[in-house]
């Protein structure tokens, strides 16, 4: 069994790229893998690829039960539309989904401290959750203080971490994304691995 929450040092990191890889992998072994995208803003093109990910295996509205329409946090987004986040809900959902499939991957929105209520962040869901957290960054330039704070942060919950997934952008020097690898192994003694995701 294996079930994580994803999280990353800020948005557009690869988050989305490092769940739906995770999802193909379970699948090819036989394995019903899914992922869930609980909260998300803009659009849902994230909950597109995770839903072709797993084959289709769950509806939008189940992948992704909350979404906003302007691309700004959750709590943001739904006080500039008028709305509330229905965080209860989301969250039953969600448990409801961990409950059916024993492997699952739940994609936090933006960075690990983002708002998704007035009292609760990305961090507070995922605390309640209870699940491992795999840390996705940038292996490039402002990855090690994003990093190191992120995974201060997660352990300050209670948390563990599974990993810590650097991803290497084309334009990202490759010397450079090995040092930030090499340190962040020294100095946090977890898994670091260097990947290459859109």
């Amino acid at each position: 069994m294996s079930r994580f929450f994803v999280t990353g040092t800020c948005t557009g990191v690869g988050k989305t790229s490092y769940s739906v890889e995770l999802i193909r992998s379970w699948r090819a072994r036989g394995i019903r893998g899914i992922g869930v995208k609980p909260f998300a803003t803009g659009d849902r093109g994230d909950a597109l690829r995770l839903q072709e990910a797993m084959e289709g295996e769950l509806s939008l509205d189940e992948i992704n039960p909350c979404c906003w329409a302007k691309p700004m946090a959750p709590w943001m987004a739904a006080q500039q539309e008028g709305g509330v986040i229905p965080y209860d809900v989301v969250f039953q959902h969600t448990v409801s989904l961990l409950e059916q499939f024993s492997e699952v991957v739940v994609e936090g929105a933006g960075g690990w401290l983002v708002p998704l209520t007035k009292e609760k962040m990305i961090s507070d869901f995922a605390k309640e959750l209870a699940l491992p957290v795999i840390v996705v960054a940038r292996a490039g330039l402002g990855t090690i203080n994003q990093t190191l704070l992120t995974v201060e942060s997660i352990f300050r919950q209670g948390l563990p971490i599974h990993e810590i997934v650097l991803n290497a952008f084309p334009e990202d020097d490759e010397k450079l994304a090995r040092l930030n690898l090499e340190f962040l192994i020294q100095k946090t003694a977890l898994s670091v691995r260097l990947i290459h995701l859109s």
